[in-house]
């Protein structure tokens, strides 16, 4: 069952689930909203401008630190 599971059988899957966490009694759907896959990217791009501009000022400190020195 091992192997199986390891080369990613669903049905071995299923019955492994089913064991550890009991019959599924009630099936629900997720419906992805319009426009998701956009916002979590602009989301991710506004989180990675903010690194860039934070890299930029300890850099600005440290070169400004080692001419101190």
């Amino acid at each position: 069952m091992l192997r199986a599971l390891k080369k990613g059988d669903p049905r071995v899957f299923v019955v492994l689930a089913e064991r550890a966490y009991g019959k599924v009694k009630e099936r629900v759907e997720v419906e992805v909203t319009e426009g998701l896959a956009e916002r979590i990217h602009a989301a991710r791009m506004r989180l990675n401008e903010g690194q860039q501009h934070n890299n930029a000022e300890a850099s600005r400190y440290l070169e400004s630190a080692k001419v101190a020195e």
